[in-house]
């Protein structure tokens, strides 16, 4: 599981990002159903959610922490 990791508004610098935790902490908020070598809007099964990077590109479909 993962959640997001926030950064300060004035720090231009970094984007939002994700770090690993334990599915049952509380800070968990998703989990990675799939994974994809290519950033696609179309890839991921109806009634997940994606999460897109296009250096390297990658697409990744989540669901709820299990």
């Amino acid at each position: 599981c993962y959640a997001n990791v926030k950064h300060a508004v004035g720090d231009r610098a970094r984007t939002d990002t994700i770090k690993p935790v334990a599915c049952t902490d509380t800070s968990a908020e998703f989990t990675v159903l799939q994974r994809f070598e290519k950033a696609d809007y179309d890839l991921c099964p109806v009634g997940s959610h994606q999460r897109i990077w296009t250096d390297p590109p990658r697409t990744y479909c989540t669901g709820p922490p299990a």
